[in-house]
């Protein structure tokens, strides 16, 4: 009997694949056991920052050396493969993979495998949690993305198969919580003649109590069904939660990334959104210091988060990528003045999540026990996805919290 250890980089897409991973060695009699002790060492990458591909590659450094005494196979699969390997072919001991690391793994290992994702075994890294992936790769062309690189065009997995999947969570497996997750959740489909809508339709036909949390949404193919999907949001199912990255607020640097919608549509999209929905959580992604960038251009972002109050905003600073437009253009941000403008807008960011998170202190909130917190807590969710800890596992449960303090990042609460 071959045994196996795993470990997983990067994004929710990137753990759905690990957790299919796992799967299909367990299908197919392999046995989960400690690094020291595996046959065969799988390490899924990431690659879409400079800082988590040195992570990776300091990971990979250190399975090397340990290699040498334990004898062990190592796999190395996800995006640095596709994005790095120039600088990957020093190490000779190491089978490399890419994307699509099921059938790759498949193929190497001579192991069974559907062509049917219903039928995937998918070993969840928490089992009150269900990572539904819809798609591979996405319609964009960023110019500061090497993730397209790795992970190609849309691909989209059928309604009929994604249906089937959820059914055996909901029914046989009693799951409670959903993430769809993809690229870009918003272009879902539309290689296949389907969409997203359509397939949260039917996902909400079941008349079962859960949750479902959406992934990334880029704004240019949001808008073109943003009326329907809040329609959908009345649904309280739904978490009232969107991840729509700005990246910039300032049109030329979005016309350099190649971002395909302009300010003015980012503002009327998320205006709609607190219009219908006020507590909706929102959460963005920004890069600083993007070449060319200038500390007025940079101001049209400070003021434009400003003005919009994201809950959650994710910052990058802005890194050269392998195999990218931006990666040729010029002046460069010197790395001091992406730390000074990453350090206020920082600053902002967490005054403005304490106040929008103190807008449901003293309120009664249903929450979804989901997870541990930190400290010894345990955290659940609200219908707006906000994490409210608390120090007894109620783990699994839908329990009435009485909200009673709101820190820029969490809530503290106890039962009503």
């Amino acid at each position: 009997m071959k045994s196996f250890y795993l470990e997983s980089f990067g994004c929710t897409l990137n753990t759905s694949d690990a957790e299919l991973v796992r799967g299909l060695l367990i299908s197919n009699s392999f046995v989960e056991t400690k690094l020291e002790k595996a046959d065969f060492v799988f390490l899924n990458t990431c690659s879409v920052k400079k800082t988590t591909e040195q992570k990776a590659f300091s990971r990979i450094n250190k399975l090397v050396e340990l290699q040498k005494k334990s004898k062990f196979k190592l796999i190395v699969f996800g995006c640095l493969p596709k994005i790095n390997q120039a600088e990957l072919s020093q190490f000779k001991s190491i089978t490399f993979l890419g994307t699509r690391p099921l059938t790759e793994i498949a193929k190497l290992l001579k192991l069974k495998i559907s062509n049917d994702f219903s039928e995937l075994i998918q070993v969840q890294s928490n089992p009150l949690i269900a990572i539904l992936p819809l798609s591979q790769g996405c319609l964009g062309a960023c110019s500061f993305c090497a993730t397209k690189n790795a992970r190609g065009s849309l691909n989209s997995i059928s309604i009929a198969e994604l249906k089937k999947k959820f059914s055996f969570y909901l029914l046989e497996q009693g799951v409670k919580e959903f993430w769809l997750t993809s690229q870009d959740l918003a272009c879902y489909g539309l290689d296949k003649n389907e969409n997203l809508i359509s397939l949260l339709k039917e996902l909400l036909s079941f008349k079962q109590d859960f949750r479902l949390r959406l992934g990334m949404m880029n704004p240019n193919n949001l808008k073109t069904f943003l009326p329907e999907l809040l329609e959908l949001m009345n649904d309280a199912r739904l978490f009232k939660f969107l991840h729509i990255p700005l990246q910039s607020g300032n049109n030329r640097i979005l016309s350099l990334m190649n971002r395909y919608y302009s300010i003015e549509d980012f503002k009327a999209i998320v205006l709609q959104i607190r219009k219908k929905f006020p507590l909706m959580t929102l959460s963005t992604d920004l890069i600083v210091g993007f070449p060319t960038e200038s500390e007025t251009e940079f101001q049209d972002t400070f003021n434009l988060i400003q003005k919009l109050e994201f809950d959650i905003v994710n910052i990058s600073r802005y890194g050269d990528r392998p195999n990218t437009k931006a990666l040729s253009l010029k002046p460069k941000i010197i790395e001091q003045i992406k730390k000074e403008r990453s350090r206020k807008l920082s600053v902002l960011i967490k005054k403005i999540s304490l106040k929008r998170h103190q807008l449901l202190e003293g309120t009664n909130q249903l929450v979804f026990f989901d997870e541990l917190g930190f400290n010894k807590g345990f955290a659940g969710r609200t219908f707006n996805y906000r994490q409210v800890i608390f120090n007894k596992d109620l783990r699994g449960q839908f329990v009435k919290m009485k909200i009673s303090k709101a820190f820029p990042k969490y809530l503290l609460g106890k039962p009503a």
